[in-house]
């Protein structure tokens, strides 16, 4: 599980999460494109650090 404070995003994003790969792919495939681009660039930013 990601441990992370709660907020509905973050709720929907553990749920996603917790629920395997589908529901996760499933989960960012529903946001919108200008979302996914903000958590690639979160996601790379901190693989870089």
């Amino acid at each position: 599980m990601i441990n992370v404070s709660e907020t509905p995003d973050i709720n929907a994003l553990k749920a996603a999460y917790d629920g395997g790969v589908e529901k996760f792919k499933s989960w960012l495939e529903s946001l919108p494109f200008s979302q996914r681009q903000q958590l690639l660039k979160l996601i790379d930013d901190k693989l870089n650090r």
